[in-house]
């Protein structure tokens, strides 16, 4: 018997753990790459959008006990359920107050540990396809060493056999797609604006979740009933983490679409015996999916952020939400005029070029991609990951005036990063023993990813303070009235009173109809004693919205200063009609019934 039966055990072991060092290597150095080209948002403060109700303005987060998880859990506020979120700011709150440095380092550390686990998951998924063609577009020049690496069920070849990747390659795929995730310009929006923390934390969880899930799959015998599969204890760690996304954000809701997906492709867990245990194993998942989904609808319609199908008809939602899918992937190749808010496009000709080319290109690649799935089901695959975790974002339950937001894409560009880290290994795995070339690819990727860290730090400037993210607002949006009045919120934080009139007149003559900039212009009257103009605009507030509590309460208080007494109790009543719960407006209306009805 041969003395060296067990040496190709011993060296595909060796190549194995020397491979695993070198994944966590590549995943540490683009997390770092990451959390160091953050480091200027650090310096940054709370940004009056949204900011303010989620924590600076937040009384529901001081204190981190019983009531808070009970709140976090009841709650729709801000229009929105997501109770994880609500607790990892409340326990911001506990270690920082409202230092915004802190909460700026915890959504930091967040995206660093995303890009972390972004790498680990292409490499995984590398290792999981295997000698599969859903890696043909990566091979190995002749001279690699015909070496088996085991990764579980998706063994590969990294010099043999037809379609093989190499380590290197993995490698070069893996890294690229993190660093492109970890310093991308478009993803400033979900890791520089603090109340975005749900897209980072969300992300973690639906990252992990992933993660788990290849692991169960690999060790799943796809002949086990699914009342068995659902025992198990790394079936029950992927439906944790997932409900752990859903709380943090309910964009989640794609998470068994895309475990479904992967299941198809590279996992290849679907087939004529399989495809139904497979489907019915996600129940648990779908049902999740569900219920988040109709949560987010009810808090999203208490909040009046879902317009009806009479303001954004049917037929504009499709096809704008099509044309964002192409958009989007523009952006990510070209991240330029990177803007907080783009407003629903004011033409409805949906033939002009700008509308109808997206469209055009998303159905024909949707086509293109279908045909090539008969021999490579790659872009099948990552096409429809990337379409189904964009599909909750694409407007067709519009919530709120925006047409797109870069941080909608910070979990669905996962999927077109990943094939652009395939390009680049295909790249340099061709470019293999040709140096000339070898050093173009090298020093192109770098002037690449400095390119790009110097837009992304530039982006991070712009979220800075009020003035600075308002005023590049107009300057890109100059018809919009909302970075008007936020301004102008931001001016009378400072006293600056004359500023403050002026920027909330600019946002009632670009939008006569919304109500907010009249409430706002009315609260500035007010603080003035211009008691007039102030009943004036309060008025305009409630017959633009009845519903309008804050406004009704206060003009029961100037009415009752003009002693116009009857006029003050109706609106008094009105305000605690709107909202019976809120104390200050039941005892006003109380005191007004008491006192007035004896004739004071």
């Amino acid at each position: 018997m041969s003395p060296f039966r067990h040496k190709p055990q011993r060296l595909n072991g060796y190549f194995a753990l020397t491979n695993g060092f070198k994944k966590f290597g590549a995943a540490i150095l683009a997390a770092l790459a990451s959390f160091l080209l953050y480091l200027p948002d650090l310096g940054n403060g709370f940004i009056n959008w949204d900011d303010d109700h989620y924590v600076y303005d937040n009384p529901h987060i001081l204190s981190f006990d019983g009531s808070l998880l009970k709140w976090a859990f009841t709650t729709f506020h801000a229009a929105n359920w997501h109770p994880l979120t609500w607790l990892s700011h409340g326990l911001d709150i506990q270690i920082w107050g409202l230092n915004p440095l802190g909460h700026h380092l915890t959504n930091n550390l967040l995206h660093t540990v995303n890009t972390f686990l972004v790498v680990l998951l292409a490499a995984r998924l590398l290792e999981i396809g295997g000698r599969s063609s859903f890696f043909s577009i990566v091979t190995p020049p002749p001279s690699a060493p015909p070496l088996k690496i085991r990764g579980g069920r998706g063994s590969y070849d990294p010099g043999g056999g037809e379609g093989g990747v190499t380590p290197k390659g993995v490698l070069i795929a893996a890294a690229t797609a993190g660093l492109l995730f970890g310093l991308h310009p478009l993803h400033v929006e979900s890791v520089a604006w603090v109340a975005e923390r749900k897209d980072v934390l969300c992300a973690f969880f639906f990252l992990l979740g992933l993660l788990a899930y290849a692991k169960y799959a690999d060790n799943t015998d796809e002949s086990d009933p699914v009342l068995k599969r659902f025992s198990k204890g790394s079936y029950l760690l992927v439906l944790t983490l997932f409900l752990c996304a859903l709380m943090s954000k309910p964009m989640a809701v794609t998470f068994p679409a895309v475990l479904l997906i992967l299941d198809w492709y590279p996992l290849k867990r679907i087939s004529a015996g399989t495809w139904r245990r497979v489907i019915l194993e996600k129940a648990p998942f779908l049902v999740a999916s569900l219920v988040s989904s109709l949560l987010t609808i009810k808090a999203q319609s208490s909040g009046g952020a879902v317009l009806s199908l009479k303001a954004i008809p049917l037929p504009a939602r499709l096809f704008l939400g099509i044309k964002a899918i192409a958009v989007y992937l523009w952006k990510m190749a070209f991240p330029y005029r990177l803007v907080p808010f783009y407003p629903y496009p004011n033409d409805a000709n949906f033939f002009a070029p700008q509308h109808l080319g997206p469209v055009l290109l998303v159905v024909s690649a949707t086509c293109l991609f279908i045909w090539l799935a008969r021999k490579n089901k790659l872009w099948l695959a990552a096409w429809g990951c990337y379409v189904v975790m964009l599909f909750p974002v694409l407007g067709f339950v519009q919530a709120g005036g925006q047409e797109m937001a870069d941080r909608y894409t910070y979990l669905p560009s996962i999927a077109p990063f990943f094939v652009a880290g395939l390009g680049a290994a295909w790249v340099y795995e061709r470019a293999a023993g040709m140096k000339t070339i070898k050093a173009l690819f090298m020093g192109s990727a770098a002037l690449l990813f400095l390119s790009m860290s110097y837009l992304t730090v530039k982006q991070i400037n712009r979220w800075a303070n009020d003035f600075v993210f308002w005023n590049y607002i107009i300057a890109e949006e100059p018809t919009l009235a909302l970075p008007h009045n936020n301004l102008a919120l931001a001016y009378a934080h400072e006293g600056m009173t004359d500023r403050t009139i002026d920027q909330l007149q600019r946002a009632i003559q670009l939008q006569p109809r919304w109500p907010v900039s009249h409430y706002n212009l009315a609260n500035t009257y007010m603080r003035l004693n211009m008691r007039d103009r102030a009943i004036a605009e309060f008025n305009i507030t409630v017959a633009l919205d009845p519903g309008f509590a804050e406004a009704h309460n206060n003009l029961g208080i100037l009415y009752a200063s003009q002693g116009a007494f009857s006029k003050a109790v109706q609106h008094f009543g009105a305000a605690a009609q709107l909202q019976p719960a809120n104390g200050t407006f039941n005892a006003n209306l109380k005191r007004a019934t008491e006192e007035w009805g004896q004739g004071r």
